[in-house]
């Protein structure tokens, strides 16, 4: 038995496989042409960037004293006390280490004649500096906090004065930065 087809029907078949086979290559070539471009130029984005960053020396601000008072009235044999408030406006903790008079203002003294020399203390007419106890350093946050420092028998008066005496003393303090 034998098949015959005709020369227009083998055409017609092997033309429609022609075009089903080159659509098959043609959609093939267009993914991986596609692929590669694609690639490439992912591949050719490359970003930088360049900075710099400076920052000043921070300036420190002078801690500001309120309330300062002694406990009480001087008398011989007596002592009393210095209490004062510490504000400091610096970002940082600062630790009230020591007190001493203020440069250029001696203290005000009003005892009888010659009886000054029985004054004595950390903080008296003496014109020296003064380590505050470590016990009573007070530590006074930054941004406005404020500390309380009391100077235990700050000024005493000797049992060999024969009155009382008034005593006003313009002092400083110095602090030290602490860490956060």
């Amino acid at each position: 038995m034998s098949l015959h087809a005709s020369d227009a029907a083998v055409k017609a078949q092997a033309k429609t496989l022609a075009k089903k086979r080159s659509r098959k290559y043609v959609f093939a070539g267009a993914a991986a042409v596609l692929a590669v471009t694609t690639g490439a130029a992912w591949a050719a984005m490359k970003v930088t960037g360049d900075g710099t960053a400076s920052a000043a020396a921070y300036e420190e601000q002078p801690l500001t004293i309120s309330d300062a008072k002694f406990s009480g009235p001087l008398f011989p044999g007596g002592k009393v006390n210095l209490t004062f408030e510490v504000t400091n406006p610096n970002p940082f903790k600062v630790k009230v280490k020591t007190i001493s008079l203020k440069d250029g203002a001696p203290p005000a003294i009003s005892c009888k004649s010659g009886e000054e020399r029985f004054l004595s203390g950390p903080v008296g007419a003496t014109g020296t500096s003064f380590t505050i106890p470590a016990a009573d350093q007070t530590v006074s946050n930054g941004n406005g906090g404020k500390g309380t420092v009391t100077i235990s028998n700050a000024v005493s008066l000797s049992n060999d004065a024969t009155k009382g005496c008034s005593l006003t003393v313009p002092f400083t303090v110095t602090g030290e930065s602490q860490p956060s």
